[in-house]
């Protein structure tokens, strides 16, 4: 179970006077956390340009598991230099500045996308001939155990549509600890 034992942890506690009652309200959530399974699932569809529909997967047995890296493959990328990914971070795959998601980027000349998680956070990813590899180092802390968050990608197209931008499918990635 990751290190934490109920039975050493609840004679540690009733040895310093804790009461056994206490005990299982102390220690519940620090188990519960050691058993949370990180997992990633993928949400929604990209918009296609002249290279095809980007889409978002994750990298082969990588899961967003705290303290580690966790790492997207973005595919269907258009090809040239100039065609920068930028990776978005959101902590809401409902709702963006009192808006509802997903929101359709139609009326922002990026014809045919659909905007999935709010942009929280953004970080460019490198694009490398149509294909990028991003990875994010989930911080080592035990509060965000079982937190999600949302994740999609926007490329840089001039030849996509007006708004010159793509973007991926979506993802839904639940931090655990294995």
């Amino acid at each position: 179970m990751g290190g934490v034992s109920w039975r050493g942890l609840r004679a540690s506690l009733s040895s310093v006077g804790v009461p056994v009652g206490l005990a299982v309200t102390l220690a519940l959530p620090a188990m519960l956390a050691a058993q949370t399974t990180a997992t990633f699932a993928t949400l929604g569809t990209g918009c296609r340009g002249p290279s095809g529909t980007p889409k978002m997967v994750a990298v082969q047995n990588s899961t967003p598991i705290i303290g580690k890296q966790f790492q997207v493959s973005l595919t269907a990328l258009p090809n040239a230099v100039y065609n920068s990914a930028i990776g978005v971070v959101g902590l809401s795959k409902t709702r963006w500045k009192g808006k509802p998601l997903p929101m359709d980027l139609t009326p922002m000349g990026i014809t045919g996308c659909s905007m999935y998680v709010s942009p929280d956070h953004m970080e460019p990813v490198l694009n490398r001939g149509g294909t990028a590899t991003w990875t994010m180092n989930v911080p080592n802390i035990a509060g965000i155990v079982g937190s999600t968050v949302y994740l999609q990608a926007w490329v840089i197209d001039g030849h996509a549509n007006p708004g010159a931008v793509l973007v991926t499918n979506a993802g839904e990635a639940k931090l655990g600890t294995r």
